[in-house]
């Protein structure tokens, strides 16, 4: 859903310091930002307090990915609007290149959309039953390289059995991730759905499955297994699961949303981003 907004009076700009062009992108970024008349401009690190992203206008990210679906999960928790400016390598999520930056006068036109993403909600007894938000993907994987582990996938009160590397839940956002290197299908951003793919898979039937956003998913390990698997949401936590324990994954009730400037459509991006 693209949504229309006028004008930012307060913007939060966080940057990931690692990567060697974040100096001169945020330099310039602040000046065309108080060249549009925002001059209320917090600049902090991407683990800066959750009171500056609820008392801003707008995150705008500077870095990769990673550093963007940080921000963009934190400030889908108070329905704040990111632009990342990509200082990274592909950059997927980026509403604009370090060679863009010129396209910031549209904050102060008003000339861009929002436009709004899904993400999954997470939830077992192992982080007391309190929901952890994923906006790429969760997956279940094994400790070992070299041994496979058997997943329970259940949904609409069936149960299908993957003896694989690890299964990954993806959503239309992370379909261009770890989803589609392991032979998932890309989807558009705007679409809603939840993509279930296994990772390496012992079986040449075993194919990867696009399912409603509405329905809920169960991940679990076989009782007896004897690999350790582990959780990882959007790649960053990862957590022990033990064998038979259920893993939740379900449609969150708060929505990512994405400042779009460039009039590049996804198929574009997309050609563009994967060569």
């Amino acid at each position: 859903m693209n949504i229309f907004v006028k004008s930012f009076s307060k913007v939060l700009l966080i940057a990931n310091a690692n990567k060697l062009t974040v100096d001169s992108i945020v330099e310039r970024t602040v000046e065309i930002l108080r060249e549009c008349g925002i001059d209320n401009i917090v600049n902090f690190d991407p683990e800066c307090d959750n009171a500056l992203y609820k008392n801003c206008d707008l995150v705008i990210a500077v870095g990769g990915d990673g550093t963007i679906i940080r921000a963009a999960k934190r400030a889908a928790l108070f329905d704040k609007p990111v632009l990342g400016i990509n200082a990274g390598r592909i950059g997927f999520l980026a509403g604009l290149e370090y060679d863009q930056l010129d396209k910031l006068f549209a904050l102060k036109t008003g000339s861009y959309t929002v436009e709004s993403r899904m993400m999954l909600a997470v939830n077992s007894c192992m982080n007391e039953c309190n929901n952890v938000y994923c906006l790429n993907d969760v997956v279940l994987s094994k400790e070992t390289p070299s041994r496979l582990i058997d997943v329970n996938v259940c949904y609409d009160n069936d149960v299908v059995s993957y003896r694989a590397d690890g299964i990954i839940l993806a959503t239309p956002t992370g379909s261009t991730a770890y989803s589609m290197s392991a032979g998932g299908s890309v989807v558009d951003p705007t679409v809603n759905c939840i993509l279930i793919t296994p990772i390496c898979p012992y079986s040449l039937s075993s194919r990867p499955v696009i399912i409603n956003s509405d329905k809920t998913v169960q991940l679990s390990t076989v009782e007896n297994s004897l690999e350790k698997a582990f959780l990882f949401v959007d790649g960053d936590l990862a957590i022990e699961v033990p064998n038979g324990v259920k893993i939740q994954v379900s449609k969150a009730d708060i929505e990512a949303k994405f400042i779009k400037i460039s009039d590049n459509s996804f198929y574009k991006l997309l050609a563009n981003k994967i060569k």
